[in-house]
């Protein structure tokens, strides 16, 4: 139970990170694939 406690305070600890995370890489992977000239 203990472990599961952990893994919950750590999840709403850094999940804005990870959102913002993913965000940079989704837009990272557009820029990729669909080039601004």
């Amino acid at each position: 139970m203990s472990s599961s406690s952990e893994s919950s305070s750590w999840l709403e600890s850094w999940w804005p990170l990870l959102v913002i995370l993913f965000g940079v890489i989704f837009v990272t992977a557009l820029v990729t694939f669909h080039p601004v000239n």
